[in-house]
C-alpha cells in the first residue's frame, strides 16, 4: 500500500510499503521518467514544491524531478546530494533545502520566487 503521498500544483508523487515512488499527473512537474531507476525502491522521503519534487533514496541520495526552472534541476549542488542526506523540504514555487549528514544546508532552485 502506499504509505506517504505529497503533491505540486499538478502532480502527485507516493511513496509505496517497499519505498518504491509512483508519480502521476502533469509531465511538466511531474514526470519522474528520468529518475524512475533510483525511485524503484527504497525511498525515505519525498518533498513536492509546487514544481518540482525531490526524494532521499536508500543511501541519502536525492533525486529530483519536475520542471527544471522550479526545482528539479539540482546539478549544482548534485555532489553535496549524493549521499548521507538526512531531511528535504520544499518551499512553495520551487526551491528546496536538504540537511546533511554534518548538518549543513543544502539549497537549490528558484531563488526568485
Amino acid at each position: 500500500g502506499v504509505q506517504h503521498v505529497v503533491a505540486s500544483r499538478a502532480a502527485f508523487a507516493a511513496i509505496t510499503s517497499d519505498g518504491a515512488v509512483i508519480t502521476w499527473g502533469d509531465p511538466m512537474v511531474g514526470d519522474s521518467t528520468a529518475v524512475a531507476e533510483r525511485l524503484a525502491a527504497g525511498v525515505r522521503h519525498v518533498a513536492a514544491a509546487r514544481n518540482a519534487f525531490a526524494a532521499i533514496t536508500a543511501d541519502g541520495a536525492v533525486a529530483t524531478w519536475g520542471h527544471p526552472a522550479y526545482g528539479s534541476d539540482s546539478t549544482a549542488v548534485a555532489e553535496r546530494l549524493a549521499a548521507g542526506v538526512r531531511h528535504v523540504v520544499a518551499a512553495d514555487v520551487g526551491a528546496f533545502a536538504a540537511v546533511a549528514a554534518d548538518g549543513a544546508v543544502i539549497t537549490w532552485g528558484d531563488s526568485e520566487g
